[in-house]
């Protein structure tokens, strides 16, 4: 009789699977609850269990979808029916995610607004569960001549290597620099060392006669642009000026 169930058991699994299979094929993941988005990404690292109960573990432990994708390797090993591959899996979603919106986003070459700038740059930080520091090098028109990765920091702190700034600027000779960061545990809100560093790297680059455009504080699909706002207009010399012609571009 076990044998019989084992047996019937199994044919149920296969034919859930297929039945998963011809709705993704039919309509996508758009009508997918979070647990059926897991459950079937699991039909590739778990090949006959029941990866429903795992995926509600998941949500359990981890409370939402994202919080999945964000949850460190380990902690997702640890989650009853999670073994390595499974592990590696998930935590492949988010960087796909990010490769595939960086390749897309390959097409922009030039930078004109803050809401470009905002929007080009929010996808370089899916995934990132650590603070991480970008710079853009633009020349005068606003064409990107390189998107440089500054920094990575820890949980909540990253250092904006000014160092490794200038040279970046000098190497690519920009003329105008977007700053971006992101707040991967918190709100799209620059905090008080958030105004200190965009001074700091300010006057640098004035230093140089190179001007800093924006910084962009992001948190998931949020972005801050602090050359928008009037308490952080100083640092920001060139957007002063040519806010005089429009309030879009820069």
């Amino acid at each position: 009789m076990d044998a019989e169930k084992k047996q019937k058991n199994t044919g149920d699994h296969a034919g859930h699977r297929e039945r998963m299979r011809h709705r993704f094929m039919a309509e996508g993941l758009s009508a997918f609850q979070p647990h059926n988005v897991l459950e079937m990404l699991l039909f590739f690292s778990v090949p006959r269990a029941d990866t429903n109960e795992i995926a509600h573990r998941l949500l359990r432990e981890f409370g939402s979808l994202s919080g999945v994708f964000d949850a460190p390797l380990e902690s997702l090993k640890k989650v009853e029916g999670i073994g390595e591959h499974s592990a590696i899996l998930i935590k492949m979603i988010p960087e796909l995610c990010r490769r595939y919106l960086d390749d897309y986003s390959a097409a922009v070459k030039t930078i004109g607004s803050s809401e470009e700038a905002a929007d080009y740059l929010i996808p370089k930080f899916i995934g990132y569960t650590s603070e991480i520091f970008y710079m853009l090098c633009l020349d005068n028109k606003g064409n990107i001549k390189k998107c440089s990765l500054i920094s990575e920091g820890g949980f909540n702190y990253t250092d904006a290597n000014t160092r490794k700034i200038m040279e970046e600027v000098i190497s690519t000779n920009a003329t105008s620099v977007i700053l971006a960061h992101n707040h991967p545990h918190g709100v799209a809100v620059p905090s008080k060392a958030d105004g200190a560093v965009t001074k700091q790297v300010s006057e640098l680059l004035a230093g140089i006669d190179v001007r800093l455009v924006d910084h962009i504080i992001v948190s998931g699909e949020e972005a801050f642009a602090m050359a928008r706002n009037p308490k952080y207009a100083a640092c920001f010399s060139s957007y002063r000026i040519i806010k005089k012609v429009s309030d879009n571009d820069f």
